[in-house]
């Protein structure tokens, strides 16, 4: 066989197809349009958005071409033509917003988790810094094999950390 043929025989790669906005801005980030990608992040409020169409209003720091850059590399990359329009209606917080409203959030379920609360109340100024993988409190993955998962209350506990007995 030559090498046309396996060239021809090769499946031809799928065009993106986002369907959310935060799949928009995954997508320019995929693409390495960073800059590009930052500014949906951060520096727009979702309006509307269906497959082929954005509506968002932007902040001072966007550039004023920023619509017309996002249309033309969407429709350059999905193969589709794409409306993307500026709005002056309020929007939904920018991604990093939510993002960080969401991790905000996680953080105050974490501290309110039982096993969390004693910890904190065990070392005063203690901070929950972080949450990571599987929120707690979260079912068991399907497996059900040990090791996997959230952490059991045995796994947070450990014998060398002795808390103080006092200020």
């Amino acid at each position: 066989p030559s090498a046309a043929a396996n060239v021809e025989a090769a499946p031809a790669e799928a065009l993106p197809d986002p369907r959310t906005f935060a799949d928009v801005a995954a997508l320019f980030e995929h693409k390495r349009e960073g800059l590009l990608r930052a500014h949906l992040t951060n520096n727009v409020h979702l309006v509307r958005f269906e497959p082929g169409r954005i509506e968002f209003r932007q902040t001072e720091h966007a550039p004023r071409d920023l619509a017309s850059r996002v249309m033309q590399h969407l429709e350059r990359w999905t193969g589709r033509r794409w409306l993307v329009a500026i709005s002056g209606e309020r929007g939904e917080p920018t991604l990093a917003e939510q993002h960080e409203a969401a991790e905000q959030f996680a953080k105050a379920q974490a501290a309110n988790h039982p096993l969390v609360a004693a910890i904190l109340a065990t070392f005063p100024g203690a901070t929950v810094e972080a949450v990571r993988g599987p929120a707690l409190g979260a079912p068991p993955p399907e497996s059900g094999a040990p090791g996997e998962g959230a952490p059991q209350a045995a796994e947070l506990i450990t014998d060398d950390v002795e808390p103080e007995d006092g200020p």
